[in-house]
């Protein structure tokens, strides 16, 4: 693989992570009480809507990978968002990051590592 491609797959990944974060953020606003209004409320929320823009340019990008190599060998790299979201969930939410997940976290760059050779 080379670099602009694994450049392309991490600058996907990171975005899709950054959608998650941004997600989060707006469940902060999810109505208590669902109804047309409420829904509506929530549909112009200004992180959704900044989400759902990062997904679609992430899907764009995606697509754009695909384009250049097998999906058997792109796929693998969406493993690490299971990295990327706890620690910007740490350090943007103040979520924990415990110690299992980091190590999970090796295991899974090295399980990449391997799938890629």
């Amino acid at each position: 693989m080379n670099s602009f491609n694994f450049l392309l797959l991490l600058a996907c990944v990171t975005l899709l992570s950054l959608g998650q974060l941004l997600f989060k953020l707006a469940s902060d606003s999810f109505p208590s009480v669902i109804s047309p209004g409420s829904l509506l409320s929530f549909a112009v929320n200004k992180y959704l809507l900044s989400a759902l823009v990062i997904y679609g340019f992430a899907t764009f990008l995606w697509v754009w990978a695909l384009s250049k190599m097998p999906l058997s060998l792109a796929y693998p790299f969406m493993a690490l968002a299971f990295i990327i979201v706890p620690i910007l969930s740490y350090f943007a939410l103040d979520e924990p990051l415990s110690i299992s997940s980091l190590i999970g976290g090796c295991i899974i760059v090295a399980g990449l590592a391997i799938a890629v050779n």
